[in-house]
Parts: C-alpha cells; structure tokens; sequence
C-alpha cells in the first residue's frame, strides 16, 4: 500500500494543482497544510524534505516530490486507473500548454489563474468529464471541491 502525505497550503495554486490530480483519482492522502505567513516552510524539518522552501511537497511512502507539475505527473504514471493526462499527441500538447501557463503566470499572478484557466480550458481529455473546480474563501483548512457532470 501506498502512503500519501501531502505537505500544501491553501491558496497556493502549485498546491491547488496536486489537490485537484489527487482527488480527481480518488488518492487517499494525508494532508499537512503549511502556514506560509508564519513561515513553516522555512522549518528545519520541513527543508529536509523540500530544499526549495515552498509548497507543495508529496511524500510517497518515505521519498519526498517536489514541484507540482513533476508531482501530477508521478502521480499519473503511478496511478493510471483515472486517466488525468489525455493519450493522442495533440491533446498532449494542448495540457502541456495549460500547464505551461498555469506554472508561469501563478510566479506573477494571482491564485485565480487556476480558477480562470479551468473554466476557459477545455478538459475533455479528462475521461470525457467536465471538471469545475473551485475554492472556499482562503484559509489554511481551505478545501477542494470537484463536481463532474
């Protein structure tokens, strides 16, 4: 069995972005949220298994993933059953570009990016399921909500 421990916060989009792979493949997770405004991402231990200082950082069993985009994308080479990566090259290409974006406007913009780019993006690789995520206001217990139509 497979031990999920996912180290986040709230509002942070990179987070935002493995909480929503996670739970689209229905992962059990543990779920440690950080309190960057205190700064636990600067805690001794923590660097140990992030060296970067920020979130997200997965843990599977005793080996620690960073960056969110190489997380989700562990995650759908280890966890096939829910496909979250679509199979014919164009449509590759079309998620790499959303990811593309989605890595480099959240370093300048707001964590609405991944709100914004969700409802303009077509997601029809996922399974052929609509997927519309949202957030509850901003807080360190913030907590995902998906509805498939």
């Amino acid at each position: 069995m497979t031990n999920l421990t996912l180290y986040h916060n709230g509002p942070s989009t990179c987070s935002q972005k493995v909480r929503l792979i996670l739970e689209l493949k229905k992962l059990d997770y543990e779920s440690k949220s950080l309190d960057l405004m205190s700064g636990e991402q600067h805690d001794p231990e923590y660097v140990k298994l992030n060296p970067n200082h920020v979130v997200p950082t997965l843990v599977v069993n005793d080996m620690a993933l960073i960056e969110s985009s190489l997380i989700n994308e562990y995650l759908e080479d280890t966890f096939p059953e829910i496909k979250a990566r679509p199979s014919d090259p164009s449509s590759i290409h079309k998620m790499r570009l959303w990811i593309k974006y989605i890595d480099y406007s959240s370093n300048t913009s707001s964590n609405l990016s991944l709100i914004l780019c969700l409802s303009t993006v077509s997601l029809d690789f996922v399974s052929d399921t609509i997927i519309i995520a949202y957030f509850t206001e901003y807080s360190n217990s913030q907590k995902l909500v998906i509805a498939m139509a």
